[in-house]
């Protein structure tokens, strides 16, 4: 027996608590899988993943006494530029007031992605969708996972493809390109 509702408070919440499975019935997923498998939201993934990755490596590469450089601040501008920018279209992709229904601007968990996954067993967009499974099938997500079944991960890409997506993206200037794949030759080659 499986218990389902489509708010998590008023539906979800008591059942679980007694012990019951349920399962979230949760209208907008189809169109939030559909924008987060599609190019363009995967492309400013792949760019925010990036510039988090080569913010994190130049942080560790350069010494305090190059943090005051002219060429590293533009380098960090250019980059919270960047950033600021993927995060705003992967936002207006959603709605444009709130964003994913699932994930933060910073690709946290949301406050309802939370709570689905204390309150609710298994969630779906309607229920037909368990017609897809066999009668018996056991429907279970270990609580020690860290993303949603239906989140998508995205591989950093290399050099070159970071140079098309991001440097392109963000308008960079040569002297900021040159910056950047001495940042990257340090970290990657050393």
């Amino acid at each position: 027996v499986i218990y389902f509702g489509d708010h998590v408070f008023t539906d979800l919440r008591g059942p679980s608590k007694a012990g019951w499975r349920t399962a979230a019935i949760i209208h907008e997923l189809e169109n939030e899988i559909r924008i987060q498998n599609g190019d363009a939201y995967r492309l400013e993934q792949a760019k925010l993943h990036s510039i988090h990755e080569l913010l994190s490596k130049l942080h560790s590469a350069v010494g305090d006494d190059d943090r005051d450089g002219d060429c590293y601040r533009r380098l960090l501008t250019e980059l919270d530029r960047g950033r600021e920018e993927a995060r705003r279209a992967m936002r207006n992709m959603f709605n444009g007031s709130f964003g994913a229904t699932f994930v933060t601007d910073t690709g946290q968990d949301s406050g309802f992605a939370y709570h689905i996954h204390r309150y609710a067993d298994v969630y779906t967009s309607k229920p037909e969708n368990f017609l897809l499974y066999p009668r018996k099938a056991w429907l279970h997500v270990s609580q020690d996972v860290k993303i949603l079944p239906h989140q998508v991960k995205v591989r950093i890409v290399s050099f070159v493809a970071f140079v098309v997506v991001v440097v392109v993206g963000i308008n960079a200037s040569f002297p900021v390109v040159v910056a950047l794949f001495q940042v990257w030759k340090q970290v990657y080659f050393l």
